[in-house]
């Protein structure tokens, strides 16, 4: 709507310059230049995901003419849909939102036949699942040594300073809110200052700032340098014991508190939370289970609302809410929609859990709205200020441009929040990306590769790879990692801010599961041959299969703690593994590719994968210390030195 027709609760035809409702009254008509960047952004991204579906129907030998007849999905330009409506049936075969079970994981490359069958097939898997049992199980293994310092040993006597909270909850904002923007700005300030003022509750809301305050207390500012060679006798949890410890002092009330949440949204958010402390601080199955619980309540939330929906449409209940608010909880349903179905399909690409009900509703919003001037999302640090509660001091640095509260410009708010939200758009469409990938060559193991026609692999692969192109085309300069251009080794140059980081290596994650399969049909296929029209293409894939592990592990923000850090960490052994398995069947030697000249080159990556992991291993699952292990072994009966100097 235009800023006029906003202002007075008028329904606007968005028609430009001027729309039909300012020109029958002879008002003055504009529009907010973010709401048409954002705009911008959602069409392009849509018109990706058109594409995406085109392939997908492909790829399945599905006809136009087929789809076309088959019910709708609800998944087109719907984002502008009624709130809540949903369907309880599951979604067209096209969206892919259901993910295979973890044939994409780091520890399937160890069944390669390479590998000789040396590690059953959910070896690493394994290690996690023992690793959780409590103490006492009799289960505990030589990698437990980091008992004393999970939850419930030294970290769980700490108290909470209520003091620290305003100051935590603006670091949260600054630091982890920007990825995940699950909330109003508003709506956690304003719980902040209730609590400062008048103490931690039993309520949601109170859940919600202990919470964030957790997460505030553990991330820290983005720093892109390059750490290889300088983390020799450094540990993850020595750098960072006294955050973990205050964030782990937050999380322990709020844990308190979880199992008295009802089935709103609130309580979905607080799960939601929950996993994103527990991913930050690297115990994944934990975080499956607060991300689980998020969907399950949610689902229940989307079924209740499309009922009550139904009733109110057969003139059953008149429900009093203002068009405004109406507005404002839909767009956060719709936030928290794909902020925990995303989540969820994250982990079920490295673990075989299962997922909630959430990816089977029949979801009508393709992508979540942006916020519009003037909501409580869209509330710059400034305006908050001028409504009453004093400013608190921040404790970020000038490396951080996502510095909301702290900004003293608007200008520089509103620039950050549109980073955010371009940055959110985008990852959710590089999730249906990779679920698409994963349900063209990963619902059955690798076995089934050398079965596929290498001709339809290709095709799929090639324009799965142009939709990828596709996706880059449509980001805006804010979110776009290509800035180094003029470098001669442009995967060496470091994103320049944690979003470009982020987006890079998720970008960097599903190049590698596309071309993946290509890698393991030049290892495995020699005794079943190929197609020699083919041939061209496979070597094409395989080149830039290599090429993307060296991306992979360049040794920038070795010791970053995000969400994705374990993420990146099993990435980092995939890659690391892959590099291995194509030097065993010298593909190293025979395929060009820059970086890769000669062995010192090869065994790079390598040495810092194996720096990374033993950097965090001490904190980590016990799959970390396990998987270093494991190249090391591979490194030595290679005879490669495995250390980085």
């Amino acid at each position: 709507a235009c800023d006029t027709c906003r202002s007075k609760k008028t329904k606007c035809g968005n028609e430009r310059p001027r729309c039909a409702s300012c020109a029958k009254n002879g008002w003055p008509c504009s529009y907010d230049p973010r709401l048409d960047h954002s705009l911008l952004i959602l069409d392009k991204l849509n018109q990706t995901l058109e594409k995406l579906a085109e392939v997908d129907r492909e790829v399945k030998g599905q006809t136009a003419a087929a789809t076309r007849s088959s019910p709708s999905c609800g998944h087109g330009h719907g984002h502008r849909h009624s709130a809540g409506a949903c369907n309880v049936t599951p979604p067209s075969p096209s969206d892919c939102l259901e993910v295979p079970t973890a044939f994409g994981s780091a520890e399937a490359i160890l069944t390669w036949p390479i590998f000789h069958g040396r590690w059953p097939h959910n070896f690493l898997s394994q290690e996690i699942l023992i690793g959780s049992l409590p103490s006492g199980s009799g289960a505990q293994g030589d990698h437990h040594h980091r008992n004393s310092l999970k939850r419930g040993g030294k970290r769980a006597s700490q108290g909470i300073n209520e003091e620290n909270v305003p100051g935590l909850v603006d670091r949260f904002l600054q630091l982890v809110h920007s990825k995940n923007p699950v909330f109003h700005t508003r709506q956690i300030r304003e719980a902040a200052r209730r609590v400062a003022e008048d103490g931690v509750g039993w309520d949601a809301s109170s859940c919600i700032v202990l919470l964030a305050c957790a997460l505030g207390a553990v991330a820290r500012p983005f720093n892109p340098s390059s750490e290889v060679g300088l983390l020799s006798g450094r540990t993850s949890l020595d750098d960072t014991f006294d955050f973990l410890e205050t964030g782990d002092a937050f999380y322990q009330v709020a844990r308190k508190r979880l199992g008295l949440l009802d089935q709103s949204i609130m309580a979905g958010q607080c799960h939601m939370l929950s996993g994103i402390y527990l991913m930050y601080t690297l115990h994944p199955l934990e975080a499956w289970s607060a991300f689980h619980q998020a969907g399950s309540v949610y689902s229940l939330y989307l079924r209740s609302q499309a009922a009550l929906q139904e009733r109110r449409s057969n003139g059953g209940v008149d429900v009093d809410i203002t068009p405004s608010q109406s507005i404002l909880e839909r767009r956060l349903e719709q936030r928290l929609y794909w902020t925990v179905l995303k989540s969820e399909c994250e982990i079920r690409v490295q673990l075989d859990l299962p997922q909630s009900e959430l990816c089977k509703l029949d979801y009508p919003f393709l992508f979540p709205s942006p916020p519009t001037p003037g909501s409580p999302a869209a509330e710059s640090p400034e305006e908050h200020h001028k409504q009453g509660p004093a400013s608190t001091t921040s404790t970020s640095t000038s490396s951080q441009l996502l510095s909301l509260a702290a900004s003293t410009s608007t200008c520089a708010s509103q620039s950050a929040e549109e980073q955010t939200w371009f940055y959110y758009l985008s990852e959710i469409a590089l999730r249906r990306i990779e679920n698409r990938i994963l349900n063209v060559f990963y619902k059955k193991d690798h076995q089934h590769w050398l079965q596929m026609d290498l001709a339809t692999m290709v095709s799929a692969a090639e324009e799965i790879e142009a939709q990828m192109e596709s996706w880059y085309a449509s980001l805006p300069t804010s979110i776009r990692f290509d800035n180094n251009s003029d470098s001669d080794h442009p995967h060496q140059a470091p994103a320049s801010d944690e979003l470009r980081y982020v987006t890079e290596g998720r970008s960097l994650l599903i190049r590698s599961l596309l071309y993946r399969p290509f890698l393991y049909y030049a290892i495995h296929a020699q005794a079943h041959g190929w197609n020699p029209t083919t041939t061209l293409a496979l070597q094409g894939f395989v080149q830039k299969s290599l090429a993307n592990c060296l991306a992979v592990n360049t040794g920038n923000a070795m010791t970053h703690r995000h969400h994705g850090t374990w993420y990146a960490l099993r990435e980092s052994v995939t890659t690391a593994l892959m590099l291995l398995a194509a030097h065993a069947a010298d593909l190293i030697t025979t395929t060009t590719v820059e970086g890769l000249d000669d062995n010192q080159q090869y065994a790079r990556p390598l040495q810092i994968c194996v720096e990374r992991l033993r950097y965090w291993e001490a904190e980590a699952p016990p799959d970390v210390a396990c998987a270093r292990e494991i190249i090391e072994e591979l490194m030595g009966a290679a005879g490669m030195d495995r250390n980085y100097y």
